[in-house]
């Protein structure tokens, strides 16, 4: 065990380092000890049998703390399903309480809206120490880290231990400690100050505060919060999307800088500098006004962005301004996301099918697909009827489909697309529905906590 440990941190600091295939490419692979299999993945493995020998918790919590750094540039993983260094950093938690803030910050790290065990995790490290100071960096990560479940989190032991000033200070050296050490990774993009503000309202709320008096503590702590927020005043977030392909480039830059960032395509970054603010502004200023010419969509995200952060990670990066416009896939070529759809639906039965796109923003559009074979129309974004609609004839099934278009147009939404294309017809049904029960689950948790 202590020399995979020891790999493991020579590989992280290794210029030859590579964030997908992590334990796979160390001298002597985790996955081929005798019983691995045994274990959720090689990172558990490790972790449990490593746990068991003191001498060996140094190398663990310095794999753990260098994880947590390198997750800033994209979350390392061990296997499709688990973060490395997550059972490595639990086990470290439910061993020695000084560990578990480095588990909440090792969470913070974390890309939570695509997370498998780290709820459990946190369950669990909660469950062994209670409420108390370092479970309270624990509530925080899960708070302001997004996440899709982050609901679905059990606060209420910590609002209700929170029962003097002494318990709000030990809670808001929590909260300092996430903004103040710089925990937030490059998931971390939500208005984090309101979720602080949310929060410390819940907990005075439980020791009978008045709304007034919890205004006047709210106030006095927002200096604290301020000045370690990791959201600038002038930061901008901009989403800019092909409505056919759904190919799209987010910008993030300062208005006050001369940096800016460019996420394209999933996974590929760009960073740029400019000679002044003015510059950069003008730039950005004449790509909005071509993005209207294209028709392509051009959207204000709903999360204030991370300049310095983000700016930070790729300073070493920084080239010459280009045509942002070019890096989008010319047209009658197969985008990234048409690559990565067809892996998704290798082997998957396809058929004839008319397919539909309407689009109002990146987070309002649909597809309609209409089998005029089986006289089906499936429509991808109704979670809350029935999005399988079937016919008896054909007359009725494309009156049915011009009244569902007209529809979605009397919503606001816009048709980009209408072609003649082949699809897994019934891959979509059962995909559908399984997202149709996810969303539900997720308003029903959401409808609780509220």
């Amino acid at each position: 065990m202590k020399r995979i440990l020891s790999d493991a941190i020579r590989y992280v600091n290794g210029e030859e380092f590579d964030n997908s295939d992590f334990y796979g490419s160390l001298p002597e692979n985790p996955y081929s000890l005798p019983d691995c299999d045994e274990y959720r993945s090689a990172d558990e493995c490790i972790a449990v049998k490593a746990i068991a020998h003191p001498e060996l918790h140094g190398l663990m919590r310095e794999l753990v703390d260098i994880i947590a750094d390198e997750n800033s540039r994209g979350v390392i993983w061990d296997n499709e399903e688990e973060a490395a260094g997550g059972a490595i950093a639990r086990e470290l938690a439910l061993h020695n309480k000084s560990d578990v803030i480095l588990f909440a910050r090792f969470i913070s790290s974390n890309d939570l809206n695509h997370e498998v065990y780290q709820g459990e995790d946190m369950d669990d490290v909660v469950d062994k120490w209670g409420a108390c100071r370092e479970t309270y960096s624990v509530a925080v990560a899960r708070w302001l880290t997004p996440g899709q479940h982050r609901y679905e989190f059990d606060y209420d032991p910590f609002i209700a231990s929170i029962k003097s000033e002494d318990d709000v200070k030990a809670f808001m050296d929590a909260v300092e400690q996430w903004f103040g050490e710089e925990w937030f990774g490059p998931y971390n993009i939500r208005n984090t100050h309101d979720d602080v503000v949310e929060m410390l309202t819940l907990i005075l709320g439980n020791m009978n505060y008045s709304e007034s008096e919890i205004e006047e503590i709210i106030d006095a702590c927002s200096d604290e919060i301020d000045n370690s927020r990791i959201v600038k005043e002038n930061g901008r977030s901009i989403l800019i999307q092909n409505k056919k392909t759904m190919e799209f480039i987010t910008l993030t830059y300062d208005v006050d800088n001369t940096k800016i960032h460019a996420g394209y395509a999933l996974t590929e970054t760009k960073a740029f500098e400019y000679a002044n603010a003015e510059e950069l502004n003008r730039a950005v200023a004449e790509l909005e006004t071509r993005c209207g010419e294209l028709g392509y969509a051009w959207e204000a995200t709903n999360f204030p962005a991370m300049v310095d952060s983000i700016i930070q990670t790729y300073e070493n990066e920084l080239g010459t301004p280009i045509d942002l416009l070019s890096l989008f896939t010319p047209e009658g070529e197969e985008t990234p996301i048409d690559k990565m759809n067809a892996e998704i639906l290798k082997g998957q039965q396809k058929i004839p099918c008319r397919m539909i796109r309407m689009y109002k923003s990146s987070s309002c559009c649909t597809m309609i697909f209409c089998d005029a074979t089986g006289l089906r129309i499936l429509d991808s974004g109704e979670y809350e009827t029935e999005a399988l609609r079937c016919y008896k004839t054909e007359n009725d099934m494309l009156a049915a489909l011009d009244n569902l278009i007209a529809d979605y147009l009397e919503k606001g939404y816009e048709l980009v697309c209408d072609e003649q294309t082949e699809c897994p017809f019934d891959y979509y049904i059962e995909m559908n529905l399984q997202t149709a029960a996810i969303i539900m689950q997720q308003r029903s948790i959401l409808q609780d906590a509220n």
